[in-house]
């Protein structure tokens, strides 16, 4: 399947401006996590909706 998948992770507080071990897991958790759904065959896909009816 031809889609670039991009996984982006953040901490709150920025933490990981003020960590550099942590920022680099981070950034090794995003390659691992991007390499891992480019084996998919199919990506999954949530929808949550809420609907309201009188």
């Amino acid at each position: 399947m031809a889609v670039d998948v991009n996984v982006d992770l953040n901490s709150s507080e920025s933490f990981e401006d003020s960590n550099d071990d942590f920022r680099q897991a981070l950034r090794d958790e995003e390659a691992r996590l991007e390499d891992e759904a480019d084996e998919l065959p199919l990506y999954p896909v949530a929808v949550i909706g809420v609907s309201y009816t009188f």
